[in-house]
């Protein structure tokens, strides 16, 4: 059962203890995966435009962070991955990674939020991985949250990750999912 919890509901060593659950999931999947030892992958923060968009091939001008397709049509969903067109983007999982998601901060607070949930989907038929409702953390001090369970990805996956717009604004919404990624010591380049 995956849901979500608003970061000012935990105490600082939960948040650890969710970061570190989730890095520790990513390990012990590249290892499996990979036959490897643990001591040889390293784990570092998600860049959104270099991990994200660059090896997707889309255009990045002006892109310097999480940015979402614009939120046009309230019940509408629309990717937290986008090109600065902007168009869609679902990412492909190099084969020497593994994305663990365990966060999401909505940075936009344009009107009342404007995001009503989060959803994690896989592959060509978009299978549902993960749902989270995002009204879990609106009203709250910080509106940011960590999810109850980590959500992975690993090659060949393609990552669809979605927003529902519970307000329709005309622009990207600036939706950080805390990320990280999984590899081999020396393949990590930023």
């Amino acid at each position: 059962m995956s849901y979500l919890i608003a970061t000012e509901e935990l105490s600082l060593s939960e948040q650890a203890r969710l970061r570190q659950g989730a890095a520790n999931q990513g390990i012990a999947r590249a290892s499996k995966l990979w036959q490897v030892a643990p001591n040889s992958l390293t784990v570092r923060d998600a860049d959104y435009v270099n991990d994200f968009l660059v090896p997707a091939g889309v255009a990045v001008v002006a892109i310097a962070g999480w940015l979402s397709m614009p939120l046009a049509i309230v019940g509408n969903w629309y990717s937290v991955f986008a090109s600065s067109v902007p168009a869609a983007v679902a990412p492909v999982v190099p084969t020497n990674q593994i994305w663990v998601f365990y966060k999401v901060a909505q940075l936009t607070l344009a009107g009342p939020d404007p995001v009503a949930g989060l959803q994690f989907r896989i592959g060509a038929a978009a299978n549902l991985r993960a749902y989270f409702d995002m009204e879990n953390i609106n009203g709250k001090m910080v509106s940011d949250g960590y999810f109850s369970q980590p959500v992975t990805y690993e090659n060949p996956d393609v990552c669809a990750v979605t927003v529902e717009a519970r307000v329709a604004i005309a622009v990207g919404a600036r939706v950080k999912l805390g990320c990280f990624i999984v590899e081999p010591l020396q393949n990590t380049v930023i």
